[in-house]
């Protein structure tokens, strides 16, 4: 039998808007980093910056999004009043 208890989950960590994240999964719902980042997934999109890329990645939030360590993303909110 073999003794689980002293395994370390895997952790990944990430940043959103400047903010440091940490998950315990590489890979979540574009809605779910969101609200890890404490943001409704229904009024912000998710975008991912990359290094050397000028245009960053999309995400609705129903996306699979592949998370690796020092991932950089952004939120956009997606309609604001205009006074």
């Amino acid at each position: 039998m073999t003794d689980t208890s002293n395994l370390k989950r895997h952790q990944v960590h990430f940043t959103l808007d400047g903010r440091k994240l940490v998950a315990d999964t590489d890979r979540m719902a574009a809605a779910a980093i969101l609200r890890l980042g404490g943001l409704n997934p229904a009024g912000y999109d998710l975008k991912q910056v990359r290094p050397g890329h000028r245009d960053p990645i999309d995400y609705a939030d129903t996306d699979e999004v592949a998370i690796s360590n020092g991932d950089k993303f952004v939120s956009v909110r997606q309609t604001a009043t205009v006074a």
